[in-house]
């Protein structure tokens, strides 16, 4: 009796918690995150030019091992010698 009574309880917490959306900007954050990991602007998997490990945080971004972040206000990310023909918001 005292363990369905504890079950219900925490079920409870958890659906409340739920509707408040309180798991919803760590979830956001954590996908962002492995996104700006293996993805480029376009959407593709860019591959890898070393695994230096994550690099800085760049607008919501992460840049990969070796990036600098070229333009935070679009969260672009490139290696330091292409970031000179990187213009925000053009592809």
């Amino acid at each position: 009796m005292i363990r369905a009574l504890l079950i219900a309880l925490v079920l409870t917490a958890c659906a409340e918690s739920h509707q408040r959306g309180d798991e919803e900007p760590m979830l956001d954050a954590t996908i962002a995150d492995a996104d700006a990991g293996t993805l480029d602007a376009g959407g593709r998997d860019a591959g890898r030019r070393n695994d230096a490990g994550p690099g800085p945080r760049c607008g919501p971004n992460r840049c990969r091992g070796g990036e600098i972040c070229c333009h935070e206000e679009c969260g672009i990310c490139a290696f330091e010698d292409e970031c000179a023909d990187i213009v925000c918001g053009v592809r």
